[in-house]
């Protein structure tokens, strides 16, 4: 999808959410392109001057199972655009490349939280939090973008 429509955003109430969040406390970021395939997950990418964000947000059943599936998957592995072309050139013969554990946890984000400060040669960062039944994964062209961008999400969702 490409700029959604405040009437397209109704259909996913996390999108909506994430859509309100950004209009009321980051302005100057501009949704780029969404997708979910249900109610219960969104993926959306933002963009802001030279600055890119994804956040993606995902509704579990309880905060037992949410946290859960945070500790199972404590993990990250950066596809580069060579390995996604060498996997779709010849996808019965790719592997994935070694997972990188997170380097680092932040007070006060979120229940809980598994932080990757720079997992790629471009400076990316990732972080992967857990609000109540809620996933939410940040992942910024910088670890200052990450950061602010997944504080501003957990704050207001627990706010909500």
């Amino acid at each position: 999808m490409g700029d959604l429509t405040s009437q397209e955003s109704i259909e996913n109430p996390l999108l909506t959410a994430l859509v309100r969040i950004f209009r009321e406390k980051a302005p100057e970021w501009r949704l780029v392109t969404a997708m979910y395939p249900d109610e219960s997950k969104v993926y959306s990418e933002w963009g802001h001057a030279d600055s890119k964000a994804v956040v993606q947000v995902v509704r579990m059943a309880s905060p037992e199972e949410a946290s859960s599936h945070l500790r199972m998957f404590a993990w990250h592995i950066p596809l580069t655009p060579f390995h996604l072309a060498d996997m779709q050139r010849d996808p019965a013969q790719f592997q994935l490349p070694q997972p990188v554990m997170p380097d680092a946890r932040l007070p006060n984000l979120g229940d809980e939280n598994h932080i990757w400060r720079r997992y790629d040669e471009r400076g990316s960062s990732l972080i992967k939090l857990r609000v109540d039944n809620l996933i939410v994964q940040v992942d910024g062209s910088s670890f200052e973008v990450a950061e602010r961008l997944a504080r501003l999400v957990a704050e207001q969702i627990r706010a909500a």
